[in-house]
């Protein structure tokens, strides 16, 4: 069994990603329509928040981009990113299924 140590910058992740669902209420099933890297997008605009313009996602609602300081900044965009990766995880196919 390994014995992982949850740094604080991967529970900042983890409880920022609850939080989004949580409290913000997107769901997975929401996630799985951005299927042209609008989460991606959305974690670069908080990664680079002068280029926002640039990559928020343009049917997202610009109120809801809300930049912090660059820690904050820095675990919304990599939560936006983990949903991004959980959404690609999803379209995977099942063990033993194939792909047309």
């Amino acid at each position: 069994m390994n014995n992982y140590v949850i740094s604080n910058a991967v529970s900042d992740v983890l409880a920022e990603r609850h939080r989004q669902q949580s409290v913000k209420g997107f769901s997975v099933q929401q996630d799985d329509t951005y299927i042209e890297g609008e989460l991606a997008a959305a974690a670069i605009s908080y990664i680079e928040p002068m280029e926002a313009g640039n990559y928020w996602p343009a049917d997202w609602p610009a109120a809801s981009f809300k930049p912090s300081d660059y820690r904050r900044n820095l675990v919304k965009a990599t939560a936006l990113l983990l949903a991004e990766l959980e959404r690609i995880d999803r379209q995977q196919p099942c063990e033993g299924e194939t792909t047309k």
